[in-house]
């Protein structure tokens, strides 16, 4: 298992959240990672499948947006400095 180290000032921000839970502040920054890290399955079809439909969701709330704002999740619209990386 990997240690990290959390600063005091944030470990104190967690202390009320995890014992109002009733959890130990590891677990709850589990939890907070867990859901963080959106994990994209395994299978390069599911993937594509995955990713269209997170463009579908961000699409459908296109209203939301400013006007001329392009929904993408392309690496490259973000980071133009790191468009022919590998990813």
């Amino acid at each position: 298992m990997a240690t990290i180290t959390v600063p005091d000032a944030l470990m104190s921000r967690l202390a009320p959240e995890a014992a109002l839970k009733g959890i130990t502040i590891d677990e709850l920054v589990v939890q907070y990672l867990d859901a963080w890290a959106w994990p994209l399955p395994p299978n390069p079809e599911e993937q594509r499948r995955a990713r269209a439909e997170m463009l579908e969701r961000a699409r459908a709330r296109a209203d939301r947006y400013p006007p001329g704002h392009r929904v993408s999740i392309d690496r490259a619209d973000y980071y133009p400095e790191h468009a022919d990386d590998e990813s």
